[in-house]
């Protein structure tokens, strides 16, 4: 299994009924869903540690770009250390899933790259839904490894080849994703801040 695959190779091999002939192909398959599933989602799935920069928003929240944080190991403001909170009337930094809250006189100042965060956040393992909504884009694109790629209807009378299918707008790039995998990626999707 490839760093930063969602799926096994011998989940995809049960899934497809396959025997191992084509082992390499559908390791390749695993890979390219698992990079597209979580480019669409907006998020490294698999439990990572991070050390970010980020602008100051003048508040006393700061919302991650990573879901399921599970530390907060250090934060900066300007430069200047922010400790951890270690109960509600004490002063500094806490955290839970996704969000950095502050504590007393503490403000993420306005500012360009002026907040550093380092922190832990991901899943420690993939979760069912996404593994199985990785194994159905590989079955999809397995099963029609002989086709055109993003062909929707051939005609044999007049040769008339009609392109399409699934698609989804991730700001302003368009992606090929059968409908049955973003159903089940729904819920799992980071929501961005308006």
């Amino acid at each position: 299994m490839a760093s930063g695959d969602l799926a096994t190779l011998a989940d995809a091999l049960l899934w497809l009924g396959e025997d191992g002939d084509d082992d390499d192909i559908i390791a390749r398959l695993i890979t390219a869903c698992s990079t597209s599933i979580q480019w669409w989602l907006g998020y490294q799935v698999l439990s990572a540690n991070y050390n970010k920069t980020f602008n100051g928003n003048g508040s006393r929240v700061m919302l991650l770009p990573e879901r399921n944080v599970s530390a907060v190991t250090s934060l900066t403001i300007d430069d200047q250390p922010i400790p951890r909170s270690t109960s509600s009337s004490m002063p500094g930094f806490v955290f839970d899933d996704r969000t950095i809250y502050l504590r007393g006189a503490y403000v993420f100042c306005r500012g360009a790259q002026n907040v550093q965060a380092q922190y832990t956040a991901g899943f420690a393992s993939v979760p069912g839904g996404i593994a199985q909504a990785t194994l159905d884009w590989v079955k999809i694109t397995y099963d029609n490894l002989d086709t055109l790629p993003g062909i929707k209807s051939l005609k044999a009378g007049d040769s008339q080849i009609e392109y399409g299918g699934d698609t989804f707008k991730v700001g302003n790039t368009t992606i090929m994703m059968p409908s049955i995998v973003a159903a089940k990626l729904q819920g799992y999707r980071r929501v961005t801040p308006t």
